[in-house]
């Protein structure tokens, strides 16, 4: 197993070239379940949500991204596309609101535990910062249960944010503090 050579915690704004780097490596971890993931964001997939995100990244040896992922810390539960799915009612009072997303693994470097570290980073990132409540959505509902995540509905087939168009695809919540 190649070792890592370091792991990075940027803001948005902080280096350019590696968000890049990281941009593409999304392509190269979803361009066997989309096919023409390639053709809709040809200078690599980013969104919104990247702009205000924390991301963090591994290394190897020779300084190419083999992981990445980012959180987001949003002011309400109505910022989170993904609330429309589900009955947010009872975050609603909520101002603290994570959400992390886009865990990709370089093909070459899986099974390794990479996603699990970024895992891990990313949920002390959010216990530091304080929040009340984290999201996410995604099939690794067995990993994320044992962080204490619960399933709160399936994402629809159809829906935009279900880019493979998988039926398996869950939201997924985790309780971080109480109602002071």
């Amino acid at each position: 197993m190649e070792s890592i050579y370091r792991t990075v915690k940027l803001s948005a704004g902080e280096n350019a070239e590696i968000l890049e780097e990281i941009y593409k490596l999304r392509l190269v971890c979803w361009q066997k379940r989309d096919k023409q993931i390639v053709e809709k964001f040809p200078n690599g997939w980013k969104d919104k949500l990247d702009i205000s995100a924390i991301h963090y990244a591994i290394f190897d040896n020779q300084d190419n991204v083999i992981a990445a992922a980012r959180v987001n810390i949003l002011p309400s539960v109505n910022e989170l596309s993904l609330s429309k799915y589900f009955n947010n009612t009872k975050y609603q009072i909520f101002t603290k609101i994570g959400l992390i997303s886009r865990n990709v693994v370089h093909p070459q470097h899986q099974n390794m535990g990479l996603a699990k570290v970024l895992d891990k980073l990313r949920l002390q990132y959010l216990t530091n910062e304080g929040v009340d409540y984290c999201f996410c959505s995604g099939e690794r509902t067995k990993v994320l249960s044992n962080y204490g995540f619960e399933k709160i509905c399936q994402l629809p087939i159809h829906a935009p944010e279900n880019i493979d168009k998988n039926s398996d695809v869950w939201i997924m919540v985790k309780e971080f503090g109480s109602i002071s």
